[in-house]
């Protein structure tokens, strides 16, 4: 599709009388195939190239139609696969205009090889850098399935009778996890938290980032009962993740 489109815009150029500003031919320097280019072919401005030229890739400089010389395809040429040239919003009035090649989809992407890619246009310049050769393909839109991991664990804490401890836990996976914690008492107790314990609140909320979840554990009233092992527990269809830290009395 973008060789297609970059064809419209060669023929529009050489109605223009441009193809004169073009540099010699030179066929040998012509890419062989595809599997040279990260970013694919793309149709060659200057028709020097039969099967087209490199595609320019991800924050590369490009032509696009609103910049005022069509002279200027040449110059900077024609983003890759996946890509669009978009004039860049961030320039002043006092700025020359400029247009940069940006990914279609900006979503993160499963490769076959199951490596999540930052955007498809990632995965096709890595299915490119090996020549295709083992058929690194999209698997699925979205990271690739993980087993949840521990970002930031709870920590070890004592505190005087009465005083108020808090144990936060970070988790990451795909799919996102959901997050519980177990306690198992000095006593020898064992509960799941939340509880219907008054002198202990539970929060878990999403985020800061996609795909993580964060928790906490309130102790309001530091009793002998609330010593022991606490720990956070991240599960999703993918598997189960644990971390623990110990609670005790100072004083």
């Amino acid at each position: 599709m973008a060789v297609m489109h970059s064809a419209l815009i060669f023929a529009a150029i050489l109605a223009l009388g441009l193809g004169n500003e073009c540099p010699k031919c030179e066929v040998d320097s012509c890419p062989k195939e595809a599997a040279q280019c990260p970013y694919g072919l793309v149709t060659d401005m200057c028709g020097c190239c039969p099967k087209g030229v490199c595609g320019l890739g991800e924050g590369d400089k490009c032509y696009n139609k609103t910049l005022s010389l069509p002279s200027e395809a040449k110059k900077y040429g024609l983003c890759g696969e996946s890509l669009r040239c978009l004039m860049r919003p961030d320039l002043t009035s006092k700025d020359e205009p400029e247009a940069m090649c940006v990914c279609q989809e900006l979503q993160p992407a499963c490769g076959s090889d199951n490596r999540t890619y930052d955007s498809v246009c990632q995965l096709n310049k890595e299915a490119a850098k090996r020549g295709f050769s083992d058929e690194l393909y999209l698997k699925h839109w979205g990271p690739c399935l993980s087993v949840p991991w521990i970002i930031s664990g709870p920590q070890n804490v004592a505190g005087p009778l009465h005083a108020g401890l808090a144990l936060d836990c970070e988790v990451k996976g795909y799919p996102a996890p959901a997050v519980h914690w177990e306690f198992k008492g000095d006593d020898g107790s064992f509960k799941i938290l939340p509880s219907d314990d008054l002198y202990l609140a539970v929060q878990v909320r999403g985020g800061p980032e996609p795909f993580m979840a964060t928790s906490w554990v309130q102790i309001v009233d530091l009793r002998p009962s609330d010593t022991g092992v606490y720990t956070c527990v991240a599960t999703n269809s993918q598997g189960v993740a644990r971390a623990s830290a110990n609670v005790g009395i100072r004083g």
